[in-house]
Formats: C-alpha cells, structure tokens, sequence
C-alpha cells in the first residue's frame, strides 16, 4: 500500500471535503457576484454609464485578487482552529500529502481559476445590461484582461521579468497558506504581523548596509565571491530568491502538516 500520495484515497478525501464546503463555497460564489456586481454599477453611475476606460475595472479585480486570495489561502485547514476539530482531521484516513493537496487545491487553485472567470461573466452580464440601456454605451470586453506590458527590463530578460512576476504573485497564497498551518489561532493575522516584522527587519537591515555601512558604493570584482554585479545578475538572483522562497515555504507548511500528523 503507498502511503505517501494515493490517487483514490486523495479523490475520496477531494470528495468529502467538496462536500462539507459545498454551502460555503456556493455562499462565496453568490456573495462575491452579487458585490461584483453592485461595484460594476457603481463604477458606471461614477461615470454616467460612460466606459472612458476599463482601468478602473482592471484595478477592481486586481484588489480583489489580492485581497480576496489572501483571505481564502489564509482560511485552510479549518480543522486546525480547534482541537476536537484537529484531533478529527488527524484521524481522517489519508496521507499528509492528499490533506496538503486537497487543501492547496480547493483553497488556492479553485479561488485563481474561480475569480478571474466570474468576474470577467458579471462584467459582460452587467455591461450587456448597460448596453441595452445606456446608448452609446461601448463594452470594450476584450480589453478587460489585456496582459500589462513588463516594466522595463534588461535585454534577453524578459523570461526572468515574468517568472519574478508569477513568483510573487504565487507568494500571494503561498505566504498566508502556509501560516494557516503553522498557527492554530489566528492564522492570518499572525501571518501578516510576522511578514510584516521580516519586511521592516529586512527594510532596516538594506538602509543600514546601503546607507551606513555604504555599500551602495561597493564595486565587486569581476570574478569575486559577490556575483552581483550588473542589473542582469541583480534581476536573477532576486528572482531565484523569490522562487526559492516560494518553494521553500510550501515545504515548510508541508512538512508543519506532517509533524502535526506525527
């Protein structure tokens, strides 16, 4: 018997768990259409139901991406938030693996496949509607996901520009997923307060190398031990940082799920 990842055990655990959340997750599609929608109107009474420009909308969805992908990866393993809950799940018959995978999945992958697919439905349903109408009135529905343009880059960087970009998006779950197994109460507030403690440690710690010690003056050797020396190689190994990061971290709360399961 493999007891590291077993399809059918993961398809019966995926199964079950779809089946608890079900009344939550319909609660959530509905709940978040509804708001949608009322937000679109807004913005088109904002503008006497005039689209100038479908930025607002742009900026609209990337708010509730954001916010919204931090509060959903930030709410896994429920079960953990008590511990008659917890003693449960522990008991469930499926490896940590399946459990690590059925959360990733219903809590992380459904929410980016979800969202951006329901948002761009209620903005076509709420601009058609519009359209009938609002005379005049232009959809522009094609424009809506339009892939921004990188910032600009190094030359032949554009690949590592892009995985830098899908790397901290990643970091959007990732970060609050991971916390959700590492703490018991509280999870995403205590998320937040610890990354925010790294990013003013890390911020104070850049100041005082880059300002104080004055190392913003510092000209490596061509082949010395500190590979940066060039925007290029600065690009690169911030992004292999990032990456790392990222994988780093999903191992972590992995390997927290297994210890807990131990």
């Amino acid at each position: 018997m493999n007891n590291t990842f077993s399809l059918s055990r993961f398809v019966l655990l995926f199964r079950q768990s779809w089946l608890h959340n079900t009344r939550l997750i319909w609660l959530a599609i509905t709940g978040y259409c509804g708001l949608l929608l009322l937000l679109l109107l807004l913005f088109q009474a904002s503008q006497n139901f005039e689209l100038r420009s479908v930025e607002p909308y742009q900026a609209l969805f990337v708010v509730i991406f954001i916010a919204g992908g931090v509060i959903c990866a930030g709410s896994s393993f429920t079960a953990f938030r008590s511990k008659e809950k917890t003693y449960a799940y522990l008991m469930v018959p499926a490896s940590p693996a399946e459990k690590f995978a059925v959360e990733l999945i219903l809590r992380v992958v459904l929410f980016v496949v979800l969202v951006p697919v329901l948002f761009y439905l209620i903005y076509l349903i709420e601009g058609s509607l519009v359209k009938a109408l609002a005379e005049g009135y232009d959809l522009k529905a094609s424009e809506l996901f339009e892939f921004p343009s990188l910032p600009v880059h190094p030359a032949g960087m554009k690949g590592t520009w892009l995985t830098l970009f899908i790397s901290l998006l990643s970091s959007i779950f990732i970060i609050p997923f991971t916390g959700s197994v590492a703490f018991a109460k509280s999870p995403l507030i205590k998320t937040l307060f610890t990354l925010a403690i790294l990013i003013i440690i890390n911020g104070l710690l850049i100041y005082f190398f880059a300002e104080i010690a004055n190392f913003k003056n510092y000209e490596p050797a061509e082949k010395g031990l500190l590979f940066i020396d060039s925007p290029e190689s600065a690009l690169t190994a911030v992004t292999w940082f990032v990456v790392l990061m990222d994988a780093g971290l999903l191992a972590g709360a992995y390997f927290k799920l297994k210890e807990k399961e131990a």
